[in-house]
């Protein structure tokens, strides 16, 4: 999967920096920013924060389409002054949502196996089953790095 987006610096960012690494784009618009924030710290905590694996990189991506050219500096001013230690993906364009789908009012998950290949797309409202279903897809393939590349995702 190819993806190329910038980030809340304003720094070119693609998937391809990130090969070898299970991706775990978690994204939203605005009115479902809330839940994939919540989504994205809940992961960032069960596969980077508490065991340090590398293999897994969670991805937080504001998906911006609404926001016209002229403010999208101060959209990134924002998100800055929101997020100065973790680094957002900004999606102005509509790409993320083109390549994979975006379900309004809700997070979404798109999981990107080793090889740069999607492996699994989520889309639902924060709650204990949803972030279960998603873990178990980013475990899968994150297993999968080292024997097989990861069966399709459910989604």
């Amino acid at each position: 999967m190819e993806l190329a987006l910038e980030d809340h610096f304003g720094a070119s960012r693609s998937l391809v920096e990130l090969t070898g690494r299970v991706v775990v784009l978690v994204y939203a618009e605005r009115r479902g920013a809330s839940a994939a924030l919540r989504l994205g710290r809940s992961l960032h905590e069960r596969f980077t924060a508490a065991t340090g694996d590398p293999a897994v990189s969670v991805i937080p991506v504001a998906c911006l389409a609404e926001v016209p050219r002229l403010f999208h500096g101060m959209a990134r001013s924002l998100l800055r002054r929101e997020s100065p230690h973790v680094v957002v993906w900004i999606d102005f364009h509509g790409a993320l949502q083109r390549a994979v789908g975006l379900k309004p009012n809700v997070a979404n998950v798109a999981i990107v196996d080793p090889h740069g290949r999607l492996d699994g797309v989520h889309a639902g409202d924060f709650a204990q089953p949803f972030l279960e279903a998603v873990a178990a897809d980013i475990e899968r393939c994150r297993r999968g790095t080292e024997i097989t590349p990861c069966p399709r995702g459910s989604g």
